[in-house]
């Protein structure tokens, strides 16, 4: 099993695409902080920041965990290309044909998919480690309004963002191994990168609230439901997609502990749905 798991990692370092979205990644790096600069250190003194948020909110103050959100977690380009190299890797073996080989290397077929899917968790942990540190530390270095404080705030972020992230690759591994496309993976990653689901998540909340005569603006508040008076469903609060992008080092403990639950109930039933999937003997060696 350890052969195969180092089979993935080799051919994934040796794929013309690995490189292509590893640029992809340094530019998109490169673009952020440029925006950065413009936004929170008016480079350009054309005070946008005035522009494109209420005047009264702070943009003095670049924290770490701020930085991480603006990278990565708020970023539609990260996780979109994070999808899209997620895809290709799981459908790589159906796609060139080795698969007819693999599949007969064990009768467990639940080897095969564990070999696979700790090669791609690997290859997301190390692009996520590189894409913050190389990002939070360039606008540490770079920026002025960068501040050097609240790095627990930030472990706190990277460790429950990484969870997610975790449990929303595996989720998107399960959507490709199960149609054997890459087709139902990329579009299932963009939508839910995007932010599109979770509007719509969002709506429904609204809808559940109305029904509650709970009022709109309280819906994002986590005083709801505090004072047992005006407690409601929220159906956002325990799907995969809005708690990866919704956590932030605003989030309170309850938060905390909802993104974790959550994140690990969805990785853990796609990975054994994966698993029970692979039992089909439906592949001729």
């Amino acid at each position: 099993m350890f052969n195969l798991y180092t089979m993935h990692m080799y051919r994934a370092s040796k794929a013309k695409s690995t490189l292509v979205l590893g640029i992809l990644f340094a530019v998109f790096i490169i673009i952020d902080l440029v925006l950065a600069l413009i936004i929170y250190d008016d480079i350009l003194k054309i005070s946008i920041a005035g522009a494109l948020v209420d005047a009264s909110a702070s943009l003095t103050d670049f924290s770490p965990s701020d930085a991480h959100n603006y990278y990565l977690t708020n970023s539609d380009a990260f996780n979109i290309v994070l999808v899209i190299f997620a895809v290709i890797f799981t459908h790589a073996d159906y796609s060139k044909g080795f698969v007819k080989n693999t599949y007969c290397l064990f009768e467990e077929k639940w080897k095969l998919v564990w070999a696979k899917w700790t090669a791609l968790m690997t290859w997301v942990t190390g692009i996520y480690v590189a894409y913050t540190f190389i990002s939070v530390g360039l606008s540490a270095l770079i920026m002025k309004s960068f501040t050097h404080t609240g790095w627990n705030d930030f472990f706190r972020v990277f460790v429950v963002t990484y969870i997610a992230l975790v449990a929303f690759i595996t989720m998107v591994f399960l959507i490709t191994s199960l149609f054997r496309s890459p087709a139902g993976g990329m579009v299932l990653g963009i939508v839910i990168a995007s932010g599109l689901l979770q509007f719509v998540e969002r709506l429904i909340d609204i809808l559940i609230a109305s029904l509650n005569d709970v009022p709109i603006q309280d819906i994002f508040m986590d005083t709801v439901g505090m004072d047992g008076g005006n407690s409601f469903f929220k159906i956002s609060d325990y799907l995969l997609d809005n708690v990866y992008l919704s956590y932030s080092a605003a989030s309170s403990t309850g938060d905390t502990i909802r993104t974790i639950i959550v994140s690990l109930v969805y990785a853990v039933i796609s990975l054994g749905l994966v698993m029970l999937l692979s039992r089909k003997k439906d592949v001729k060696c």
